[in-house]
């Protein structure tokens, strides 16, 4: 509950013209027995315990916040006065969580890629000993291959040689048949 009154002063003398300062009226509104309003209604930054503040809500608050009468503009004012004071001297942070979020993301990403990349090198490192092993095998199959070649192509010149020293044992057989 709020406390409230209005005074109005009469004018000195009644025959003489009015003036401005012949009429006064004074308000005056005590709050300080109201209970504190719900945080529904106050932004965030509002908050003393607040540490961060919401980049896109500071400045949605900035742009709508309007004051209802003259005697809303003091502590609007205050209020602005007190986050400015609280983020220039570095007890507030202002903030993007769109942006944060996607910076949190780009760092997952990375990290994924770093993985990625050391497996595949690990990968590559393990292939690259195989081919090196299969390289081995074809030298050793092409050196297989080149005896039997070579074996097949001294072949006929052994059947020859071969048919020719059994030419000539066959006529020393008979020739010692003969004696």
């Amino acid at each position: 509950p709020s406390m409230s009154f209005d005074a109005e002063v009469a004018p000195q003398s009644a025959t003489a013209v009015p003036s401005k300062c012949d009429y006064l009226r004074v308000y005056y509104s005590d709050f300080l027995s109201q209970r504190p309003t719900d945080n529904v209604r106050r932004p965030l930054f509002a908050n003393e315990n607040e540490s961060k503040i919401e980049s896109d809500e500071l400045l949605s608050w900035l742009l709508h916040v309007q004051p209802r009468a003259r005697t809303e503009t003091y502590p609007l004012y205050l209020l602005t006065k007190e986050v400015l004071t609280r983020v220039t001297k570095g007890r507030c942070e202002i903030f993007n969580s769109k942006i944060q979020c996607l910076e949190d993301l780009l760092a997952t990403a990375r990290s994924a890629l770093e993985e990625e990349k050391k497996e595949s090198e690990r990968i590559r490192t393990v292939l690259l000993q195989e081919i090196g092993g299969l390289n081995e095998t074809v030298d050793h199959e092409r050196a297989a291959h080149a005896r039997i070649e070579q074996e097949k192509t001294c072949t006929p010149a052994r059947q020859d040689n071969i048919t020719e020293q059994m030419q000539l044992a066959h006529a020393e057989t008979e020739a010692y048949q003969k004696v």
